[in-house]
């Protein structure tokens, strides 16, 4: 093994599963461990310009150019930080909270600065994961205090430049509007709305107002039957495709589903060793990187290339520098267009790490995969709200 200044990198591995899915070519490097001073370690994000963002309970920290940088550390009174988000000019967006206590802030690091954009004793609180786009716009879920009950009282909220407006609330369709909330470089933001028959849907609205319902519970769906349940993680790239995870109706097993151009997409699976499926990314080549709950109990993080290709990284239970694989997660922005996917590894002996996987090739077998099993329009399929 080399050692750089990130970690451990290991050699180059052909990896496959046992079944079905292809083999594909893998560097693993190693870039932050719990014997690093790290207490906590949450799960990573990557941007295009290959830089590392990760959460450590009391600080935020970046890794860039094989170098680590503390962008933020807790001080007395706001001393936690549990979700931070960038885009890839570096700007990052954080959570942070007081341990001790509710309040809790949102704030924004850029060009080497931390401030401070919005808190809690503010027009808002109870702030959910934010998102940032590459414009420096943010969009997160918050309570608006007036009945202090997010459930039925939460907001979608647009921000630039410290200036925040109330994009979406409830009854405007929705009972209930939900998060995690994810924004597009056109400034578009998607997020959750639950409609008073308790139908929940995904849903994409412009920066006029306009709203796009990308799929829905209780609509059926040709070859998969009803939405039954959304997974809430799923991950948007800067081209504005959105890949989501959803379970059908009956038996059948979650599947993902990719929304690009006003088409939604069944992204057809091999259902020999793939139960369900979590954790997705995509890039803005439209490769997808994800998590299955395969039929042995084992977990894998798999790579989808953008030609239907589909290749396994690790599966738990596997080793990985000489420990067992207990644990694996991912974010929604684990994969970028350099085919790097970040993720987290929790092993047998109780330690943790983050790992960076660089994908260098992906073999073709015939018949290995089936990217599309059909597609639908969203004219006829689902609705515009306004």
């Amino acid at each position: 093994m080399l050692r750089n200044l990130l970690g451990v990198v290991s050699s180059v591995y052909i990896i496959a599963s046992p079944a079905l899915a292809a083999p594909i070519a893998v560097e693993f490097n190693r870039l932050v461990d719990s014997d690093d001073g790290f207490s906590i370690l949450g799960t990573p994000a990557i941007n295009n310009n290959g830089d590392v963002l990760f959460t450590s309970g009391n600080a935020v920290t970046v890794i860039e150019n094989g170098f680590r940088r503390t962008i933020v550390e807790g001080e007395p009174g706001l001393d936690a930080f549990d979700f931070a988000s960038f885009n890839n000019n570096g700007d990052v967006i954080i959570r942070a909270f007081s341990s001790i206590g509710t309040i809790n802030s949102l704030l924004l690091a850029s060009n080497g600065s931390v401030q401070t954009l919005i808190t809690d004793r503010q027009d808002f609180s109870a702030f959910g994961a934010p998102a940032i786009n590459d414009a420096g716009e943010i969009a997160f879920v918050a309570d608006n205090g007036r009945t202090g009950n997010p459930f039925v009282e939460q907001v979608v909220v647009r921000g630039i430049n410290g200036a925040f407006e109330v994009v979406e609330s409830p009854g405007n369709p929705f009972a209930v509007v939900v998060g995690p909330t994810r924004i597009t470089n056109d400034g578009d933001i998607i997020y959750f709305g639950r409609f008073a028959n308790n139908n929940v849907a995904l849903v994409i609205e412009d920066r006029n107002g306009r709203q796009t319902i990308i799929a829905e519970t209780g609509v059926d769906i040709p070859g998969f039957g009803e939405f039954q349940t959304f997974l809430q993680n799923y991950a948007v790239n800067g081209n504005g495709d959105i890949v989501f995870a959803a379970l059908g109706s009956g038996a059948t097993p979650d599947s993902l589903f990719l929304y690009r151009d006003g088409v939604l997409t069944r992204v057809e699976q091999e259902r020999g060793f793939i139960r369900a499926v979590s954790g997705p990314s995509i890039n803005n080549l439209g490769d997808i990187s994800f998590l299955t709950l395969n039929s042995d109990g084992t977990t894998s993080l798999r790579f989808l290339d953008s030609e239907g290709q589909l290749g396994t990284v690790l599966t738990t239970g596997e080793t990985l520098d000489d420990l067992v694989i207990r644990f694996i997660s991912t974010s929604a922005n684990a994969l970028n267009d350099d085919r790097n996917l970040v993720f987290r590894i929790e092993f047998e002996d109780g330690s943790s790490a983050l790992y960076s996987a660089s994908i260098t090739s992906i073999p073709l077998p015939a018949g290995a995969f089936i990217f599309v099993a059909g597609l639908f329009f969203l004219k006829s399929s689902s609705k515009r709200l306004k």
